[in-house]
């Protein structure tokens, strides 16, 4: 497993996030999906592998209120955390 995190954590600390293949500006197809689910604001919503998302501060900004962040790389999540302001960051649950 450590080779995997060092290969993320790598991964991303050296890239801008807008050059990863995976990166979405705006996440409007995983936003469409959650939106029709009508889930009410406090539903649990997981995001798995969530790298340096944007969808987290869209959540948020829709006033979604117990979102869980999990991903391999430290460094992604860190960089995820960067995109909140400190607010907001302490109000997702943030796993490696």
């Amino acid at each position: 497993m450590t080779d995997y995190k060092n290969h993320w954590d790598d991964v991303y600390s050296k890239s801008e996030l807008n050059k990863l293949g995976w990166y979405e500006e705006n996440p409007k197809p995983s936003l469409d999906l959650i939106r029709s689910c009508n889930l009410p604001k406090n539903a649990a919503i997981l995001d798995v592998g969530s790298g340096t998302t944007t969808l987290i501060q869209n959540l948020i900004g829709e006033s979604y209120s117990n979102i869980t962040a999990t991903d391999i790389s430290q460094v992604a999540l860190d960089r995820a955390k960067n995109l909140l302001d400190s607010d907001e960051a302490q109000n997702v649950r943030w796993i490696v």
